[in-house]
């Protein structure tokens, strides 16, 4: 399975589905063809329980440049609601004038 998630990028570069994945917030699944059942039940339960997230950067500044992000959850909601996964990319590039 290793060797099906990754594939040749741009230039030549060996791109790894995974790290992609951790990168954008999205999720690999790696089952076997007889597992899909349960591999979809999952992926719609997780599609059913997703929230998406917006906002905009006090930061004005139209450069360019590759800016981090980290979203966390409130110790007290962890421990309210149970275990909770935060999927999110880990930066983004801002806006460059033209």
């Amino acid at each position: 399975m290793v060797t099906g998630t990754k594939a040749l990028g741009l230039f030549g570069h060996t791109l790894d589905i995974r790290e992609l994945a951790d990168e954008t917030g999205g999720e690999v699944f790696e089952e076997k063809p007889e597992k899909l059942d349960t591999t979809f039940a999952t992926l719609i339960d997780h599609l059913r329980t997703r929230y998406n997230l917006a906002f905009v950067s006090s930061n004005r500044k139209r450069d360019g440049t590759l800016r981090k992000l980290k979203i966390d959850v409130k110790p007290e909601l962890q421990k309210s609601q149970g275990k909770l996964v935060v999927k999110s990319r880990r930066s983004y590039v801002a806006p460059k004038e033209k």
